[in-house]
């Protein structure tokens, strides 16, 4: 998402908040396009309490105490802001905006339930992802509050979860494309998980996963020859209209070029 584009959502957020809440100030912003309108998930503190606000869902505001999961969640992790909000990019979202403070709350339960993050790969590797691409380290998470952090991010390997070990990558334009593997200790007979992940600076934009090499490396090829042809494509593109505004230019100064 351009400079322009994310602030208009974020001036957006913030208006949205001070129209519900009184002396609303923004803890994080969430964002994920959806028929046609941006949906919001944003975290609000205010006079009235913390809490979860959706501007565009049935039920728009809920208190942050009040946060649940499915089952199969509360099983994994504490029911918090944290587990929620990795929840949230699990199913599509991404951030637009978060604070310092949260950003510390978060590397502190990531580290604290990194042993069950493999149960929730698309939402860590999109947090990881934004971090990796927003400059947010151990060591300004550590300046900014004063607290010492693991560093959460060292234990992933290329926007890939740590158990998974990249095969092939190919960046095109600002999308890159990986393909991973790891070894799958749930069947009985061992055997190998494949992960083809294709992502831009700062979102997964979608994966697949295959139990067999040369299905994951045509998933790959396939992902990657598209791109390439797209990224030339538009490239030639650009180019045409650059040589056109410079011919247009010579024939305005009256200079004959062919």
């Amino acid at each position: 998402m351009d400079l322009t584009k994310k602030r208009k959502n974020v001036m957006l957020a913030i208006q949205l908040a001070r129209e519900n809440f009184e002396l609303a100030e923004l803890k994080y912003i969430l964002i994920k396009p959806d028929k046609g309108i941006t949906d919001f998930i944003m975290g609000v503190s205010s006079l009235e309490g913390n809490f979860v606000f959706m501007p565009y869902h049935k039920t728009p505001i809920v208190e942050e105490d009040s946060i649940q999961y499915k089952r199969k969640y509360r099983e994994l992790f504490d029911e918090c802001i944290e587990g929620y909000i990795l929840l949230m990019l699990e199913k599509g979202y991404n951030i637009l905006w978060m604070g310092m403070e949260l950003h510390y709350y978060m590397w502190d339960f990531i580290d604290f339930f990194i042993d069950v993050m493999d149960e929730i790969p698309t939402g860590i590797s999109t947090y990881v992802h934004y971090c990796k691409n927003n400059g947010i380290t151990k060591e300004i998470i550590e300046d900014q509050m004063l607290e010492s952090v693991n560093d959460i991010v060292g234990v992933f390997n290329d926007d890939v979860i740590d158990k998974y070990k990249i095969i092939l990558t190919e960046t095109i334009g600002e999308e890159r494309t990986v393909l991973a593997y790891k070894l799958d200790n749930d069947t009985h007979e061992q055997s190998i998980i494949y992960r083809v992940v294709t992502s831009d600076d700062n979102r997964i934009i979608n994966e697949d996963f295959h139990r067999e090499i040369d299905n994951a490396f045509m998933d790959f090829m396939n992902r990657t020859m598209e791109k390439i042809y797209r990224y030339y494509l538009n490239r030639e593109m650009e180019c045409k209209a650059t040589v056109k505004q410079f011919k247009q230019s010579l024939e305005r100064k009256g200079i004959y070029n062919g």
